[in-house]
């Protein structure tokens, strides 16, 4: 996934700066086309999510001392600015602009990425096509299965599967136990 290290930065830093550390404990999760931050603590009566969005309005640091910490260290340049800054940067790198909302207490930034499949960056050798074609006509096969398959050694089939994941030319989907194989690299018939 492609996505603004430094948009990410001032999500993050936000979501220290204006946590409610009364509250729930803050929630990243990584997906395999997104980010999702959950924040504990609403925004301000006088503030709704369009003019975080634009910037136009004073922000109200929660946390100030923490929010000084930051400013100090040049994380943050000007209160009120960073959400706004994250999304130009987001739309600069051509990223979907971030679902922000206020759901369960809190504020949930969806922050998307884009899924980056190398065309021309790898060459695909033959072996890895064999396991990938493999892997498309059967989703769910397991390493055992494509060695046996392929007459080669587990630890041959292991080693392959995770350069191509390296190359991003493969994803597991789920757990090893119940889960399958999604082959993102474009192979010629």
């Amino acid at each position: 996934m492609a996505i603004s290290i430094n948009a990410i930065r001032e999500f993050v830093i936000n979501a220290i700066v204006h946590r409610d550390y009364r509250g729930e404990h803050s929630q990243f999760q990584i997906f395999p086309d997104k980010i999702v931050l959950w924040n504990s603590g609403r925004l301000p009566y006088d503030l709704n999510i369009e003019d975080v969005k634009k910037g136009n309005q004073k922000s109200h640091p929660r946390n100030k001392l923490i929010a000084e910490i930051f400013r100090d260290i040049g994380f943050i340049e000007r209160y009120g600015s960073g959400i706004k800054r994250a999304i130009t940067e987001l739309k600069m790198n051509e990223l979907k602009e971030p679902d922000i909302k206020e759901i369960a207490g809190g504020l949930e930034v969806i922050i998307y990425g884009s899924k980056t499949t190398p065309k021309t960056s790898y060459q695909i050798t033959d072996l890895e096509k064999k396991i990938l074609i493999k892997m498309k006509e059967n989703s769910k096969i397991t390493r055992k299965e494509l060695a046996k398959e392929l007459d080669l050694s587990l630890n041959t089939i292991k080693e392959y599967i995770s350069k191509m994941k390296k190359k991003n030319l493969l994803t597991r989907v789920g757990s090893s136990r119940n889960g399958y194989w999604k082959v993102e690299a474009e192979l010629d018939d």
